[in-house]
């Protein structure tokens, strides 16, 4: 009924090859727009790892992206060092090799969920919104982020640049051009720069 196609090896329906294309076009729109309002160029998005570093990079997350890489990197190499020695053993106990690399990818499943949500909340926290919305983020990333992007919602400064602020109250000057903005504002108002 529905035909099919190979995509990256795997041999999937087109509609869901139509959806992920979709879903990605969305993730490189709504990024390109929420690097472009946290003062880096939006076209970084398109740049397959460096883009993904410079969203963690506007919401003060650089060490949670590392964390998520080498979250990957140890369970992919947990995976192939027990299967390689389950497949050099005489008595090849495919039950126990299974066990074992389902044990590791729930784990690192587990604690990649979890730096999800933390980068969620921060860069949620980043554009002045709860916890609320870092849910939404954390479910539905591409959609909450092309709210984000295209939203009234305005930078602020990264997690941490927010947690060292004394209160919402006051101004400051733009370096650039002189304009008086309010605390809250992460961006200059007139020229969009960063603070």
């Amino acid at each position: 009924m529905y035909g099919s196609t190979y995509f990256l090896g795997y041999r999937v329906g087109n509609i869901t090859l139509y959806l992920f294309l979709a879903l990605f076009a969305i993730y490189l729109v709504a990024g390109a727009r929420i690097l472009s309002k946290s003062g880096q160029s939006g076209w970084k998005i398109i740049i397959p790892i460096y883009g993904t570093y410079c969203l963690y990079k506007a919401a003060d997350s650089e060490g949670l992206f590392y964390a998520t890489i080498i979250t990957n990197f140890l369970s992919s190499l947990a995976i192939r060092f027990f299967t390689r020695r389950q497949m050099n053993d005489l008595f090849i106990d495919s039950t126990r090799n299974n066990s074992t690399n389902t044990i590791i990818l729930v784990i690192s499943g587990i604690v990649l969920l979890l730096i999800h949500w933390i980068y969620s909340v921060q860069l949620a926290e980043s554009f002045g919104k709860g916890k609320g919305f870092a849910f939404g983020l954390f479910v539905l990333f591409p959609v909450f982020a092309m709210i984000l992007g295209f939203g009234s919602a305005e930078y602020a400064g990264g997690a941490k640049g927010l947690k060292d602020l004394p209160s919402s109250t006051g101004t400051w000057k733009c370096s650039f051009c002189d304009n008086t903005n309010p605390v809250s504002r992460g961006t200059c108002s007139q020229c969009g720069k960063p603070r």
